[in-house]
């Protein structure tokens, strides 16, 4: 037994409860250990309890925002039919390693795994030369073959990031049974006498979001060649016992979409908020009662649905108070608003209110317009 880690540290890790899962798998292994490896599976079992942060959460929706212009992005959700492993070669304290997103610790398949699992798939179906040059790149070989240049391909394969859901946590342990271990180490043949040795792993579960970025003409044939790959083909390692195969989930997809719309809404509404409280520096007293009654109306859209009988966010009364101005400049002001504003609650042009238009024309008046 080998100690890995200072004594100082142990105790932090041990009692953490949320952690960059990357960091767990290369670093906290306390002690290497021979025979049973009681270690390795508490280790397991702390990376299985990884929650996904809220750090992480917040970099999803963003990156939804990033991708969600449909003429130069296509989007796939897709959720595992079992289990993934990936990047298993990457080493770790646990003997293999796994492909986690280096900032927030949370699973992620590199964008050249994806474009060389779909590559493998489209290559296999018999695609054209000159269909696989323009999707994945062409080298010398293959651009003669396709009478093209030579190029990395029309399209950007992103990342695929784990979409995080309510209560659901990526990583799952996993045990993968070597059943002839001599064998495999060149030391003999293999029998029906070997002892098969369990040996913990790990893999993850849940469903990924993929993004190809490119012309929507080449983009939607990559998307689709992506889709029939991962319910097919499968990606990342021992596919041939199960792992990686995925589905194309639909109802994830829209409640993304419908995520994104929501995140963009706000974002615009914010964006225009900030906008009125910065214009009000420069405004007198009653201006900026103007552009506060416009700052209440972007926050709250109750008033979009009334009618010309029911004012339930006080045009009237603002209107009332504005005859009683005496500066002109102020009036005109207020005059621009409801100008702007009260078709949008009438639902109807101001002169084809008879109230309205008489209350319009006489803040006109009072202001020197008619």
């Amino acid at each position: 037994m080998v100690a890995l880690m200072r004594e100082s540290l142990k105790n932090t890790v041990q009692h953490t409860k949320s952690a960059h899962a990357g960091l767990l798998l290369t670093h906290s292994l306390p002690v290497w250990e021979d025979g049973e490896k009681t270690e390795k599976n508490r280790l397991i079992s702390k990376i299985t309890g990884v929650n996904c942060c809220s750090l992480y959460q917040k970099a999803f929706e963003r990156w939804l925002n990033v991708t969600c212009d449909v003429g130069q992005f296509a989007s796939l959700s897709a959720s595992l039919t079992g289990r993934l492993m990936m990047g298993l070669n990457t080493g770790g304290g646990i003997e293999t390693g796994f492909s986690v997103h280096h900032s927030y610790g949370m699973p992620m398949i590199a964008g050249s795994s994806v474009k060389g699992a779909v590559r493998a798939y489209a290559e296999s179906i018999g695609l054209g030369k000159e269909y696989i040059a323009a999707l994945f790149g062409a080298d010398e070989d293959l651009a003669k073959e396709a009478h093209t240049d030579e190029s990395a391909g029309y399209l950007v394969w992103h990342d695929a990031w784990w979409i995080p859901e309510s209560n659901h946590k990526p990583f799952v342990g996993e045990v993968v049974t070597v059943h002839h271990q001599d064998y495999y180490g060149g030391n003999g043949a293999a029998t029906d006498f070997d002892s098969p040795i369990p040996n913990q792993q790990l893999a993850v579960q849940g469903s990924f979001y993929f993004v190809v970025e490119g012309d929507s003409a080449w983009t939607n044939l990559a998307v689709t060649l992506l889709s029939k790959t991962l319910q097919q083909q499968g990606i990342g390692s021992k596919r041939a016992a199960g792992y990686g195969f995925m589905n194309t989930n639909t109802e994830l997809h829209s409640q993304l979409n419908k995520q994104q719309k929501q995140a963009q809404e706000q974002l615009k509404k914010e964006q225009e908020t900030t906008k009125l409280e910065e214009a009000m520096a420069s405004l007198s007293d009653n201006q900026k009662q103007i552009q506060a009654f416009v700052i209440k109306l972007s926050q709250n859209t109750t008033w979009q649905n009334g009618n010309a009988g029911t004012d339930v966010m006080g045009f009237a009364q603002l209107a009332k108070t504005v005859e009683d101005w005496p500066d002109t400049n102020d009036i005109k002001f207020a005059i621009a608003m409801f100008e702007e504003q009260v078709p949008k609650w009438l639902k109807k042009p101001i002169k084809d209110n008879k109230n309205w238009k008489e209350r319009i024309n006489n803040l006109k008046r009072k202001a020197g317009l008619l």
